[in-house]
Protein backbone atom coordinates (compact mmCIF):
# COMPACT_ATOMS: atom_id res chain seq x y z
CA UNK A 1 0.00 0.00 0.00
CA UNK A 2 1.27 3.61 -0.82
CA UNK A 3 0.22 6.34 1.16
CA UNK A 4 0.50 10.13 0.34
CA UNK A 5 -1.23 11.57 3.30
CA UNK A 6 -0.60 15.20 2.03
CA UNK A 7 -2.37 14.49 -1.23
CA UNK A 8 -4.86 12.35 0.32
CA UNK A 9 -4.17 9.58 -1.87
CA UNK A 10 -3.72 6.07 -1.30
CA UNK A 11 -3.03 3.17 -3.66
CA UNK A 12 -2.98 -0.69 -3.04
CA UNK A 13 -0.67 -2.90 -5.22
CA UNK A 14 2.72 -2.71 -6.39
CA UNK A 15 1.58 -2.65 -9.93
CA UNK A 16 -0.66 0.40 -9.40
CA UNK A 17 1.85 1.58 -7.23
CA UNK A 18 4.73 1.48 -9.98
CA UNK A 19 1.94 3.00 -12.40
CA UNK A 20 0.96 5.93 -10.22
CA UNK A 21 5.19 6.73 -9.33
CA UNK A 22 6.30 6.45 -13.46
CA UNK A 23 3.02 9.09 -13.86
CA UNK A 24 3.82 11.02 -10.82
CA UNK A 25 7.02 11.28 -9.78
CA UNK A 26 8.63 14.08 -11.84
CA UNK A 27 5.58 16.54 -9.78
CA UNK A 28 6.23 15.37 -6.49
CA UNK A 29 8.74 17.15 -4.20
CA UNK A 30 10.16 13.65 -3.20
CA UNK A 31 10.54 12.54 -6.55
CA UNK A 32 13.30 13.32 -9.23
CA UNK A 33 15.95 15.69 -7.68
CA UNK A 34 14.84 14.33 -4.16
CA UNK A 35 17.97 12.85 -2.04
CA UNK A 36 17.62 11.06 1.53
CA UNK A 37 18.30 13.32 4.57
CA UNK A 38 18.03 10.56 7.68
CA UNK A 39 17.16 7.17 8.29
CA UNK A 40 15.77 5.56 11.37
CA UNK A 41 14.38 1.97 11.55
CA UNK A 42 14.79 -1.76 12.48
CA UNK A 43 13.06 -5.07 11.77
CA UNK A 44 9.39 -4.28 12.09
CA UNK A 45 10.11 -0.84 10.13
CA UNK A 46 11.20 2.97 9.54
CA UNK A 47 12.11 5.72 7.82
CA UNK A 48 13.60 8.18 6.34
CA UNK A 49 13.72 11.92 5.68
CA UNK A 50 14.20 13.46 2.31
CA UNK A 51 15.56 16.72 0.92
CA UNK A 52 14.69 18.64 -2.11
CA UNK A 53 17.01 20.98 -2.82
CA UNK A 54 15.51 23.71 -4.94
CA UNK A 55 12.16 22.38 -4.79
CA UNK A 56 9.29 24.47 -2.78
CA UNK A 57 8.47 21.87 -0.91
CA UNK A 58 12.01 21.12 1.01
CA UNK A 59 11.74 18.05 2.94
CA UNK A 60 9.57 15.48 4.04
CA UNK A 61 9.18 12.17 5.45
CA UNK A 62 8.39 8.33 4.38
CA UNK A 63 7.33 5.96 6.87
CA UNK A 64 7.60 2.14 5.74
CA UNK A 65 6.06 -0.64 7.32
CA UNK A 66 7.79 -4.40 7.02
CA UNK A 67 6.53 -7.66 6.38
CA UNK A 68 7.73 -11.34 7.94
CA UNK A 69 9.96 -11.62 5.07
CA UNK A 70 11.37 -8.34 5.54
CA UNK A 71 9.20 -6.92 1.88
CA UNK A 72 7.57 -3.37 2.46
CA UNK A 73 3.45 -3.40 3.05
CA UNK A 74 2.81 -0.12 3.62
CA UNK A 75 4.74 3.35 2.23
CA UNK A 76 3.05 6.42 3.73
CA UNK A 77 4.73 9.98 3.50
CA UNK A 78 4.13 13.37 4.15
CA UNK A 79 5.11 16.50 3.59
CA UNK A 80 4.21 20.17 3.42
CA UNK A 81 1.53 20.79 0.96
CA UNK A 82 0.95 24.56 2.17
CA UNK A 83 3.96 25.71 0.25
CA UNK A 84 2.64 24.55 -2.77
CA UNK A 85 0.44 26.64 -4.78
CA UNK A 86 -3.14 24.56 -4.73
CA UNK A 87 -3.01 24.06 -8.22
CA UNK A 88 0.18 22.54 -8.51
CA UNK A 89 -1.07 20.59 -5.45
CA UNK A 90 -4.12 18.48 -7.10
CA UNK A 91 -1.84 17.59 -9.91
CA UNK A 92 0.38 14.46 -8.73
CA UNK A 93 -3.33 13.70 -6.76
CA UNK A 94 -5.03 13.83 -10.29
CA UNK A 95 -2.40 11.31 -11.42
CA UNK A 96 -3.31 9.27 -8.75
CA UNK A 97 -6.51 7.66 -10.81
CA UNK A 98 -5.74 4.82 -13.91
CA UNK A 99 -7.24 5.90 -17.24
Amino acid sequence: MFEDLTLRTTIQGRAAIGRYLGRALRELPYGTGASVRHVVGGEQGGGYEWKADGHTVPRGVVALELGKAGEITRLTTTWDGGLMDEGVLSSPAALSFDR
